[in-house]
């Protein structure tokens, strides 16, 4: 099945780490017709799972401005281990410098993710984390300090 280019279609960026394997079949799965999605990924990053996470951060502006000047409806920044250490405020916080920076929405999943949860009144999470502990124990500090209980980590 071919896809239609043709207006009225809704283009969103995706940006997400090198070595991700599941955000580009996930996304083509769950986007409704009319959305076309335009993957790119941040640079490589050398050093441990942290000092990476570092890295992307660091790149989450000069990726932004990398899809300039392709008219874009929403960009989405698809790592939220890099987003745990700044907590629910600095989230947001960079969400809204990214989106005047972009002149587009423009959102981190994890910040993402605690929109949806909001607008389902979810009150408390479970986490299931594949990722070591230190990560895993960000994640459980990042979505307690969101406000949620944590039924189980």
């Amino acid at each position: 099945m071919a896809i239609s280019l043709r207006a009225p279609f809704k283009r969103v960026a995706v940006i997400m780490p090198p070595p991700n394997p599941t955000v580009e079949p996930e996304f083509h799965a769950a986007l409704p017709k009319g959305m076309v999605m335009y993957a790119s990924r941040f640079p490589v990053q050398q050093g441990d799972l942290a000092q990476r996470n570092e890295g992307y951060r660091a790149s989450y502006a000069a990726c932004v401005q990398g899809y300039r000047p392709m008219p874009l409806d929403a960009i989405l920044i698809c790592c939220t281990g890099a987003s745990y250490l700044l907590g629910r405020q600095g989230d947001q916080d960079i969400s809204r410098s990214l989106a005047q920076l972009a002149g587009t929405p423009t959102i981190t999943s994890s910040y993402a993710i605690q929109e949806a949860l909001q607008a389902l009144d979810v009150k408390s999470l479970t986490l299931i984390s594949p990722y070591p502990a230190w990560l895993t124990q960000q994640s459980a500090d990042y979505w307690s300090g969101s406000g949620y209980r944590l039924d189980n980590v």
